[in-house]
């Protein structure tokens, strides 16, 4: 029987059985911590390289690049009832909702996307700062949806951008840096959650 996971074990949460645990581990570790929603930047986290939000290539060629691990942590994360949607400073947000369906299926449709494309606006109360009103804009959208119970402190951003991450935990939201040099490093610090 073939996995659903991809990829060679990472340097990640202690598992004896490989990749396949290991990411089953942090979305374990996830809800023993309450965390509902993964909000995922796009450019060089979940994408191995960074488009500048000028990709002049195919959907087909983009989705080539998605992480292994982000294919294989966000899909075990919806299996578990984590609503995730991704945060971009990118105007091509159409390359990334064909990326999501290549990539998740159905499932990649039901995954609301933030970018830089003027087809939202936040107008609630919070930060403007950083991909804060991404998040709170997606979260309206999967409250509306499907009644989602989402707050500041069941969220979790994941964006390869360390000023994201600053606004994020300045404003109370969990918030965990990507390396783009050693992704594979974000499930030990998944699991590392308190």
């Amino acid at each position: 029987m073939k996995s659903m996971f991809s990829s060679p074990p990472p340097e990640a949460c202690p598992t004896q059985s490989g990749w396949a645990d290991a990411v089953l581990k942090a979305v374990a570790k996830l809800k023993e911590v309450n965390i509902n929603f993964l909000a995922i930047d796009f450019d060089q986290t979940i994408l191995d390289i960074h488009t500048g939000g000028r990709w002049h290539g195919t959907a087909v060629e983009l989705a080539k690049h998605v992480r292994p691990l982000f294919r294989d942590l966000i899909a075990a994360a919806i299996a578990e009832g984590i609503y995730v949607a991704v945060v971009t400073f990118t105007p091509q947000t159409g390359f990334v909702a064909e990326v999501l369906e290549r990539t998740f299926g159905e499932k990649g449709r039901q995954i609301p996307i933030r970018g830089a494309d003027r087809s939202w606006k936040f107008s609630g109360h919070g930060s403007t700062k950083g991909k804060q009103p991404h998040m709170a804009s997606a979260v309206e959208e999967l409250e509306g949806a499907y009644g989602a119970d989402i707050t500041k402190e069941t969220t979790l951003l994941i964006d390869d951008d360390a000023k994201n991450i600053r606004v994020s935990l300045h404003e109370g939201v969990r918030a965990i840096w990507l390396n783009p040099e050693k992704p594979n490093r974000l499930l030990n610090d998944i699991c590392k959650l308190i």
